[in-house]
């Protein structure tokens, strides 16, 4: 898979897809915001240690958590570091500005609010 640069940060359709109530649907992002930061957290410290084995296991987690939200770019920007782990400076820092337009256009989105009254 090829980082594709008009891929969305946000697929509203895959989430429509996931047929679940709104309270869950904002349960499920909060989390991935969260445990996303966690693992490019934990990517950026294996990478500056030399573990292409964490490294590559924190991106393919992302990546896969990415795509379940329907965090497109994300993902495509994970996978690609499947292909050259240790990742370069440059794509970690690709990866970082990923992350925060997902978690941008996630916030941008009202789906984090949406479940709020409902919790």
């Amino acid at each position: 898979m090829t980082t594709n640069a008009d891929a969305p940060h946000l697929d509203r359709e895959r989430i429509r897809a996931l047929d679940l109530d709104p309270p869950i649907v904002a349960s499920i992002l909060a989390t991935y915001v969260e445990d996303g930061a966690r693992r490019l957290r934990a990517l950026q410290e294996a990478a500056s240690l030399g573990d292409s084995a964490g490294a590559w296991a924190q991106a393919h987690g992302l990546k896969g958590a990415s795509y379940n939200v329907g965090a497109v770019a994300m993902g495509d920007a994970c996978a690609s570091l499947d292909r050259s782990v240790p990742p370069t400076v440059e794509q970690l820092a690709r990866l970082a500005d990923a992350f925060a337009a997902t978690v941008a256009a996630i916030r941008a989105s009202g789906l984090l609010e949406e479940g709020a009254d409902a919790v």
